[in-house]
């Protein structure tokens, strides 16, 4: 399954890290992207500091919204993780 992450919704919910990594050794393809606004706010530095954490646990760092199967970002009322 691909998943698609925004970044400020894993800066502002720290839990979300773990399952990131779960689902990542569970197989799936994960994408963190950022928004525009997101990378006015913060400079690259901040974002490579925030993406430390998970090294080695996502494929790709988009500024695009990607194809996805599931989508985990700032604007969802609830987050919800399905079980594999």
């Amino acid at each position: 399954m691909k998943f698609y992450v925004c970044l400020e919704t894993i800066n502002e919910n720290p839990d979300i890290k773990e399952k990131i990594k779960q689902y990542h050794d569970d197989g799936h393809t994960i994408t963190i992207a950022c928004t525009r606004e997101f990378r006015a706010n913060n400079s690259r530095e901040e974002i490579q500091e925030m993406l430390s954490p998970l090294k080695n646990y996502y494929h790709n760092l988009s500024f695009l919204k990607p194809d996805y199967d599931k989508i985990i970002d700032i604007k969802s009322a609830t987050i919800q993780f399905a079980k594999s």
